[in-house]
């Protein structure tokens, strides 16, 4: 927004979707308050389309599983997806303008990962099967998200030729770092489990609808699994979906009231509230007099959102330092081939390059390093200050904070601002 070339001079792995869409979600202000009322927004925006096209029930049940099946991940990119493909998911019966709309309303989701692609194929592969015919394949809402992606792909390609060019085949080489076994803790495993089940009901049941959102539950736990990092927010699709299944077979025969419909919405609200409170900063540290920052780390929630909160410039081109582990496990790994190693070497000196050049021409007031002896993701040990040798000679350290090790610029006058 500020002129910056995306993917040149911000380096970072999501689609370009994700950042048009932080915009317009965020009225252009940026701002985590502005961004949870842009989210709120496409959540009501979809309740109103499915409670007047389908049902109080549908729409209720929707509306649980865009916030509560959030739980604190709410907003999210596998949250969004869910408010965003429900219309897609649900609704029957649209005239051809209706369902063109529901297409691009899905592909607003969809386009955010290239994973979420299986969950509305998925459900499309499952009313063919159901019907022995091709012709949900290729229903206008069908057709509407596939030239959307398809639109969206032509877009990319011309305007940013250097997420295909350099991004991905540096994510593909680099990414697997952060990868996680799946059943180390119990709730991919409940996730599964419930999620077979509601799969299951849902391909019993037969309504078209159950099996139309089994066939979406299916693509949302191969995108789970598919991404493999058993993060908990890739489990958001899956459990959102599992839970909307799950209310329409035990409430299939029930009524419910305006007076129940007004308390199950007030419910909704109250967790978005929540997720809002807890969606704070995670960390207080950051000196009174600091005007702009630097985080030495792979982390995502180490600079962000305490950099928009606090308004301080965050000067790194990375939002986090995401090339390091994969590029450092392989370079010290010695069964990898010379190539992987040699390329791996490559993307370390590329990334230690930019770095220093960021240090130099953006001059950060304070500089945080990571200096844990075992960091997440690296498969060994690493040594930010070692690994920038002289990078940091314009910078002291004044303290350590938690995992961070705390720099200022010398040529800053001395403060008593403490890191707090």
């Amino acid at each position: 927004m500020s002129g910056a070339t995306l993917y040149v001079d911000v380096v970072e792995t999501n689609p370009p979707l994700v950042f048009y869409e932080m915009i317009g979600l965020t009225f252009g202000t940026l701002t985590r308050e502005a961004y949870m009322l842009g989210v709120c927004a496409v959540i009501l925006v979809t309740f109103g389309w499915l409670l007047a096209r389908a049902g109080r029930l549908q729409a209720v049940a929707g509306l649980l599983a865009m916030t509560v099946g959030a739980g604190l991940d709410f907003g999210q990119r596998d949250h969004i997806v869910v408010a965003f493909i429900l219309p897609f998911l649900v609704l029957e019966g649209q005239s051809r303008k209706g369902e063109a709309a529901v297409g691009f309303w899905a592909f607003l989701g969809v386009g955010l990962k290239p994973h979420f692609i299986l969950i509305p194929a998925c459900a499309m592969i499952a009313t063919a099967i159901q019907e022995r015919s091709f012709g949900p394949l290729f229903s206008w809402r069908a057709r509407s998200l596939a030239v959307s992606l398809i639109a969206y792909a032509g877009f990319v390609a011309a305007i940013h030729p250097a997420y295909l060019q350099e991004i991905v085949p540096l994510g593909l080489f680099v990414y697997w770092a952060y990868g996680q076994a799946y059943f180390e803790s119990l709730r991919p495993l409940v996730l599964t489990i419930l999620g077979l089940y509601a799969l299951a009901r849902g391909l019993v049941d037969g309504r078209p609808l159950l099996v139309r959102l089994s066939g979406a539950l299916f693509g949302a736990l191969a995108a789970f699994y598919l991404q493999g990092k058993n993060w908990p927010y890739h489990q958001v699709p899956a459990q959102s979906l599992i839970l909307l299944i799950l209310i329409l077979i035990f409430f299939a025969d029930k009524r419910i009231g305006r007076s129940a419909c007004a308390i199950l919405v007030s419910v909704c609200g109250l967790f978005g509230v929540a997720a809002y409170a807890a969606g704070g900063e995670r960390q207080a540290y950051v000196p009174g007099d600091a005007r702009s920052i630097l985080f030495l780390s792979p982390h995502v929630w180490a600079a962000y959102p305490i950099s928009l909160d606090r308004r301080l410039k965050q000067v790194s081109r990375y939002p986090a330092l995401w090339p390091l582990p994969g590029a450092w496990s392989t370079y010290k790994d010695a069964k990898r081939s010379p190539a992987d190693r040699n390329r791996a070497k490559a993307i370390l000196m590329q990334t230690r390059r930019n770095i220093l050049t960021d240090i130099r021409i953006g001059k950060p007031d304070y500089i945080y390093e990571d200096v844990r002896r075992r960091k997440p993701y690296f498969r060994a040990p690493f040594n930010y200050s070692g690994f920038l040798g002289n990078g940091l000679a314009n910078y002291r350290p004044i303290g350590r904070h938690g995992m961070w090790l705390v720099y200022v610029r010398t040529d800053r006058p001395r403060s008593n601002a403490k890191a707090n």
